[in-house]
């Protein structure tokens, strides 16, 4: 009688549920690799006030530690974590977590991944040596460093040192047609439609903004960058709307800010939260990207949905980027800034949808879900993963009853 493997356990560990962007890394992992093949825990060492369990993709089992900001309290919950869920992977996410790493080394976790998260946040001398410090030394404690882009791939072999056959380039998969909307006849009866509660009238110019995980300092940067193109042309004013979407608790500072710059809810309006992102994204003209030093989730959808993307550019940035990342595209101006990618997106329409098309092909051939799941799925084999069927009934057992299940 043949008897069924047990699924593959995946242990993901976060610092907090708080930040959009990684939260949108870890569920696109965990959607990847599915039911009854692998079965995947995740633990949040911070309650968030932001953003709670509710929001986990389907069937996924989360402890909640809230130890707060002590490091050793992370250390020690985490570890009698890991030793009550026993996985078969332990995969961690940006840079605060990678010494968990070692501790699912001293517990022999079969397999361990951390995933790079590049960081822009300004650092002293001292503190970039430690960074860089960290990584080379702990690196040891994990089987593989995973780099999800080139900029990341550069600094974990040029900063950090970490040897190139422990680091793993895998670009984040997206099912490109699954967000790549049908041809649809125009309707010239319909004048508005509803996204959230706002109604987004179907004569302007929607300029989409996510400000889940922006600092303050971000998002009101961009506001004097909108303001300004407003002030620069009156057309632009009275044509477009900007529409923000993501949950903040800077949102009473932000309308604050809104309402002294003068602009009205037919200019700037704030949906909150939103389940569903896509229909967001059917909705706008042009897609705002704040943090270019890494490629988000959110980013990749609103690429492949054919979207012109205006950013805010790495300070960095290496030299053939520009020509290389449909992002990085150029105005007329000397320096690209938001004001000018803005205005140019307005005035031009053929550019808009060049710049479309160029996302959506970037999508399509740098972003493949089935080359992305084959590698992970090639280091869990170069790893040396035991049979998940080893597992015994006790600690299965010990597994479930140590979950908050969803």
């Amino acid at each position: 009688m043949l008897v069924e493997p047990s699924p593959i356990h995946i242990c993901h560990i976060v610092s907090s549920m708080g930040d959009a962007m990684q939260n949108d890394q870890v569920f696109s992992n965990i959607r990847q690799f599915r039911q009854p093949e692998f079965e995947h825990t995740l633990i949040v060492l911070k309650r968030s006030k932001i953003l709670s369990t509710k929001h986990l993709p389907a069937n996924v089992s989360c402890l909640e530690l809230n130890v707060g900001d002590s490091h050793l309290r992370q250390y020690l919950e985490c570890r009698d974590a890991l030793i009550a869920l026993k996985p078969h992977v332990c995969v961690t996410y940006g840079s605060k977590l990678y010494p968990m790493q070692w501790v699912a080394k001293r517990l022999n976790v079969p397999v361990k991944l951390h995933v790079h998260r590049q960081e822009e946040k300004p650092r002293n001398a001292l503190s970039v040596w430690f960074h860089e410090w960290m990584h080379r030394t702990l690196s040891h404690s994990s089987d593989f460093v995973v780099a999800p882009s080139d900029k990341s791939l550069a600094w974990l072999t040029q900063n950090a040192k970490i040897p190139s056959a422990k680091i793993k380039l895998i670009r984040q998969g997206i099912e490109s047609q699954k967000f790549c909307p049908p041809l649809r006849a125009v309707d010239n009866t319909i004048t508005e439609s509803l996204v959230g509660s706002v109604a987004v009238p179907s004569h302007r110019l929607v300029i989409g903004l996510s400000v889940s995980g922006l600092s303050k300092h971000v998002i009101t940067e961009f506001f004097d960058e909108y303001f300004a193109a407003c002030l620069h042309s009156p057309m632009f004013a009275q044509q477009t709307l900007l529409l923000v979407v993501g949950k903040t608790p800077y949102q009473n500072t932000l309308q604050k800010e809104v309402d002294n710059r003068g602009f009205t809810e037919k200019q700037v309006s704030f949906t909150g939260h939103l389940n569903n992102l896509t229909f967001f994204l059917k909705h706008i003209d042009i897609y705002v990207y704040l943090q270019p030093q890494e490629m988000a989730v959110s980013l990749l959808k609103a690429m492949s949905m054919g979207l012109p993307i205006a950013s805010t550019r790495p300070a960095n940035q290496y030299p053939n980027d520009n020509e290389a990342h449909p992002i990085y595209w150029s105005t007329d101006t000397e320096h690209d800034l938001l004001r000018d990618q803005l205005l140019d997106l307005f005035l031009k329409s053929n550019k808009r949808l060049k710049l479309g098309r160029a996302s959506r092909r970037y999508v399509q051939d740098k972003h493949h879900p089935a080359v992305y799941e084959a590698q992970y799925r090639d280091l869990f084999k170069r790893s040396k993963l035991p049979n998940a069927s080893q597992v015994s009934d006790n600690d299965s057992s010990h597994i479930h009853s140590s979950r908050i299940n969803h």
